[in-house]
C-alpha cells in the first residue's frame, strides 16, 4: 500500500513537471515548520501544554504562466509535521506509556504535492507573490522521542509509532495560503515565502480526551528557481 501511495504521487508529479518543464522553469526549496495540531476548547482546557515542533520541509517545483502576473505551481515536497506536549502526570500516548515529567516530541513524515495558484507583482529585478491553493499528502511513517523535564532534561526513549495500529489516517487533504519575494540572481530567481497550511482531514484520537484532530502549521522557506525561456 505505502509503495503504490508513493508512487501515485510520484508519477503525479511528474506528469505536472512533465508539462511544466516544457512552458518556464524549475527550482527548488527548504525552510524550517512550525507545527501544532487544532485545538478545541476540550483539548485547550484538559492538555494545555500543546506545543508547536519545529521540523524541516523541502520541495522540487516547478511553475507555468497561465496569464500575465499569474501561475500555477506544483510542488512534490517531503514535510515534517506533529506536536509537542508536556505532561505532568503519568499517561499513553500513541499506546506509548509517558512517565511522570516528560516533554514527547510527535513527527510525522509526509510526501505532499502542493498544488498552488500563484499572482505575482512588481519590477523585472524584484517580485513579490501571493500563492493559495490545496495540497494532498500522505504520512510515510512517525516517530515519538520523550525527555525528561526535570532538573536536568535527558533523553528517555526514541520510537517509532505504528500509524496502522493507532487507526492513524495516513492520507491528508489541506489548504496553503503564503506570501513572498523573488529577486533576479542573474543565473536564477532566489525565492523566499511564508505559508500557513491548514489540515482538513480528522487524523486520529488524542487517548488523553478521546477527540479527534487537524493538523496546522507555518513554514519560512528560501529556495533557487532557474527559469527556462
Amino acid at each position: 500500500m505505502n509503495k503504490q501511495v508513493i508512487g501515485f504521487l510520484a508519477l503525479s508529479f511528474c506528469f505536472l513537471t512533465t508539462f511544466s518543464f516544457a512552458q518556464t522553469g524549475y527550482g527548488i526549496r527548504a525552510g524550517a515548520t512550525f507545527n501544532n495540531i487544532s485545538q478545541s476548547d476540550v483539548i485547550d482546557a484538559v492538555t494545555p501544554d500543546i506545543d508547536y515542533l519545529v521540523g524541516f520541509s523541502g520541495a522540487f517545483f516547478a511553475e507555468v504562466p497561465i496569464a500575465k502576473g499569474l501561475s500555477f505551481q506544483p510542488e512534490l515536497a517531503y514535510s515534517q509535521k506533529g506536536f509537542s506536549i508536556r505532561q505532568d502526570a503519568e499517561t499513553e500516548l500513541f499506546g506509548i506509556a509517558l512517565p511522570i515529567g516528560v516533554r514527547a516530541n510527535s513527527r510525522f513524515d509526509y510526501l505532499e504535492t502542493p498544488l498552488l495558484l500563484k499572482g505575482k507583482f512588481g519590477n523585472e529585478k524584484v517580485k513579490g507573490f501571493v500563492m493559495a491553493g490545496p495540497a494532498l499528502g500522505y504520512a510515510v511513517n512517525g516517530n515519538l522521542r520523550t525527555r525528561s523535564t526535570g532538573f536536568l532534561e535527558i533523553d528517555l526513549f526514541d520510537t517509532s509509532i505504528d500509524l496502522d495500529a493507532i487507526n492513524y489516517e495516513r492520507f491528508e487533504v489541506s489548504g496553503i495560503v503564503g506570501a513572498g519575494l523573488t529577486v533576479d540572481a542573474g543565473f536564477g530567481n532566489i525565492t523566499l515565502d511564508a505559508r500557513f497550511q491548514q489540515g482538513f482531514t480528522e487524523l486520529y484520537d488524542i487517548p488523553l480526551v478521546a477527540e479527534r484532530v487537524k493538523n496546522q502549521g507555518f513554514a519560512l522557506n528560501a529556495g533557487v528557481a532557474i527559469p527556462l525561456r
